[in-house]
């Protein structure tokens, strides 16, 4: 590592694929779907066609929502699509374009949570239930040791900047760590005015990658010190350019041909890391949190 970096005074990261091994965002439907099966509400044996049927008992007014794949499969398609129209007409895109891409997925991403929401498929969880199964969702390996290690430092912040549903669930997945709610911009569930049963509501802060980078930029640092974020995909591409220094998690093959198309370098490893300039584009790319905290970056 270039020893003539300034310190790091504030993290940030991204948190599906980031910090935890896996998308999390089935985990919290899996929440509210396993427990109207155990309630006898919604039995999740029954094929999807006879379920949509089922009105269910005065505890839970509503028909039954699909199963969670109809929603999944739904998404992934209308993004994709969505994508490949984009890039049909616009074969040779800038960065702007590309964040113009980004912006404009709000369409895609806005019309699945409000089929998400009309169906009141996230209905009923309890947040409680949301923190106990963030805690054991399995992490990216050194994460937890990484992020303790920093924010044990005076003048040192940390930040969770993501997609995901919901802050009791990312509070609990970082359990270890010890970080407050205050620190996590994300998505949230909607609960009932006695705060403890999910309406099916999601509040939306962070939709897409513009969403993320308008948070970024918001954030203070202290003065004469660097911001480093961590990623994993197209969405973290903004804000892993807008740090001083920005590290790719794993090897997200979307990411690595925007970057290739667009111009970035990604340099494997952290041991030649220079701040960023406004002409340089660089992105250092590590395969877990342990490569981070033995590189000496986070010192």
């Amino acid at each position: 590592m270039n020893t003539q970096l300034a310190r790091v005074g504030m993290l940030v990261t991204d948190f599906d694929e980031t910090v935890t091994l896996e998308d999390t965002t089935c985990e919290i439907a899996k929440l509210a779907y396993n427990k109207r099966a155990r309630k006898n509400i919604c039995p999740m044996t029954i094929v999807e066609k006879q379920l949509q049927q089922i009105q269910t008992s005065n505890d839970y007014p509503y028909p039954c929502p699909p199963l969670w794949s109809y929603f999944v499969n739904l998404y992934l398609k209308e993004r994709a699509d969505f994508i490949f129209k984009w890039r049909q007409n616009n074969p040779h895109y800038t960065l702007s374009d590309f964040y113009s891409l980004l912006s404009s997925l709000s369409l895609v991403e806005n019309n699945s949570l409000d089929r998400v929401e009309s169906y009141h498929c996230l209905t009923g969880i309890c947040a409680s239930e949301l923190y106990s199964c963030g805690k054991c969702i399995p992490k990216r390996p050194g994460v937890v040791e990484c992020i303790r290690s920093f924010v044990q430092k005076d003048n040192r912040s940390v930040y969770v900047l993501s997609t995901n549903w919901s802050t009791d669930l990312i509070l609990g997945a970082l359990s270890d760590v010890g970080v407050e709610k205050g620190i996590i911009m994300s998505n949230d569930l909607d609960f009932d005015l006695e705060g403890e049963y999910a309406t099916g509501k999601i509040t939306r802060k962070v939709v897409t990658g513009t969403d993320k980078l308008k948070l970024f930029k918001k954030l203070d640092i202290s003065k004469g010190m660097l911001t480093v974020y961590v990623g994993d995909s197209d969405t973290d591409l903004p804000c892993l350019l807008a740090a001083d220094v920005g590290i790719v998690m794993g090897n997200n093959y979307s990411l690595k041909k925007n970057c290739e198309r667009l111009g970035i370098e990604l340099v494997n490893g952290l041991s030649r890391v220079t701040a960023a300039t406004n002409d340089k584009r660089e992105l250092y790319r590590v395969k877990d949190w342990f490569e981070i905290k033995e590189s000496g970056l986070l010192r």
